[in-house]
């Protein structure tokens, strides 16, 4: 009879012989973070934080185990360790939010940003508060205001 293991953080959690123990064979559902069992995840809810999370369709070697402890991804992995599923819930690349340069000149006023920063799209709003919509006409890193009134607030969005 073969032996199965759950593994975090690079050591073994638990571990049995299949068939005789807790961990299962087969499973039709999982739940991260929490107990299951119920609607609305407020049964036996984990306190933390989840990385990754990885099933594969055969037993992983303590040095493949250690490869995705050290931050090789599962997908990474040769296709002999079965990968089945793998969530990723580390967080998107942030993207540094460029900085808004603003002058004037007689009547026209002239927004303008770095031309490194693609991607990003000028919006407008009556208040701080928003909503804020896409200003039309702006071509390239700047915008121009002939002859403003009123107050409007602007911001640079991806």
């Amino acid at each position: 009879m073969g032996t199965k293991q759950i593994w975090i953080d690079g050591q073994v959690f638990a571990q049995g012989d299949i068939g005789n123990t807790a961990t299962p064979t087969d499973f039709s559902r999982i739940w991260l973070g929490s107990g299951g069992g119920g609607q609305g995840g407020t049964v036996l809810n984990m306190h933390g934080l989840i990385d990754d999370f990885a099933i594969f369709g055969t037993a992983l070697d303590t040095n493949t185990i250690q490869q995705v402890y050290a931050g090789t991804a599962p997908s990474a992995l040769p296709a002999s360790t079965k990968l089945l599923a793998f969530w990723d819930f580390s967080p998107s690349v942030q993207v540094a939010q460029p900085s808004l340069t603003i002058g004037h000149s007689g009547g026209t006023i002239t927004i303008s940003w770095p031309a490194s920063a693609t991607g990003f799209t000028l919006r407008s709003a009556a208040n701080p508060a928003g909503p804020y919509s896409p200003v039309p006409n702006v071509t390239g890193n700047s915008y121009q205001i002939t002859n403003p009134t009123g107050t409007q607030y602007y911001r640079l969005s991806n």
